[in-house]
């Protein structure tokens, strides 16, 4: 395990309170299938959790098709996306290997509201939500986001609409 982070951070959890944090904030695969079983769309996060651009092209398409292939067992389901990790943007050697591992669509961190016409499926970005947020809320933040992506023109039509 790397232990860099936690020497640059001055906070550190014992064995013991990570395992109670995990038990807390993870959720095992029964609330998993109640989430699916109630209609929630459940898709990857890669299977190990790391960074994909610290990995070797190689290693991320084995990680990916394995979170791929649990999903599948699991759920059965075959998951066409991936909410990258730490949600960095990712480069053409690792764009492949989310293609080979047989992923349509990848979710990075940057945060905003993409359009169909300029929609990089291997980059598309996050709108975040937050629990102070409700979801009429939720709903006018997508509005405004799509409105501001509109601009009018002088006779009064709207272009991107």
């Amino acid at each position: 395990m790397d232990t860099t982070l936690e020497l640059e951070v001055p906070v550190s959890l014992s064995a013991l309170e990570e395992k109670e944090l995990a038990a807390r904030t993870i959720m095992g695969w029964q609330r998993i299938r109640a989430l699916a079983a109630a209609g929630m769309d459940v898709q990857s996060h890669t299977h190990e959790h790391m960074v994909i651009n610290t990995l070797t092209p190689e290693r991320a398409t084995r990680d990916l098709r394995r979170s791929w292939r649990v999903l599948r067992e699991e759920l059965g389901v075959d998951a066409h996306t991936v909410a990258y990790p730490v949600g960095c943007e990712i480069g053409p050697e690792h764009r492949r290997a989310v293609v080979a591992a047989g992923f349509e669509l990848g979710f990075t961190n940057a945060t905003g509201v993409c359009s169909l016409d300029h929609l990089d499926r291997l980059g598309v970005p996050r709108v975040s939500m937050d629990l102070t947020l409700g979801g009429a809320l939720y709903k006018l933040r997508l509005l405004l986001a799509r409105r501001s992506r509109t601009r009018r023109r002088p006779s009064g039509d709207v272009e991107g609409s």
